[in-house]
């Protein structure tokens, strides 16, 4: 404490509740929820693409599919680009979730720092 003068000690706390409220909501773990959420639904969707495809050219399609009106009437390559968008909406929330992770560590850091300058932690 004999460091840090008055001002910069109220300074400091000011900064203190900034950077904890800040950091009180961690947007990248939502991104990073969204991601894994999204990329799981584009591996489901390129399995059905797969049995598709399969059904469609692979081999003579069965007695149940061709009575299946959604399967029978399903296009493979819809099945696909959905699943290449989903695809892709999943690597950009995950890139987005490392950035907000990389800016939330270095705000983590600094409070570390204030809290150190405060006496707040030994």
């Amino acid at each position: 404490m004999d460091d840090v003068g008055t001002g910069d000690r109220s300074s400091l706390a000011a900064e203190h509740r900034a950077l904890s409220e800040r950091l009180a909501s961690r947007a990248s773990v939502d991104h990073a929820r969204r991601g894994v959420l999204l990329l799981f639904l584009a591996l489901v969707v390129a399995g059905l693409s797969c049995t598709l495809f399969w059904d469609r050219f692979g081999r003579p399609p069965s007695e149940a599919v061709r009575a299946h009106p959604l399967l029978s009437a399903a296009n493979p390559f819809v099945v696909f680009a959905l699943g290449a968008a989903l695809s892709f909406f999943a690597g950009r929330a995950l890139s987005r979730a490392r950035r907000l992770a990389r800016t939330e560590a270095s705000q983590f850091a600094r409070l570390l720092e204030v809290r150190r300058a405060l006496e707040i932690d030994p």
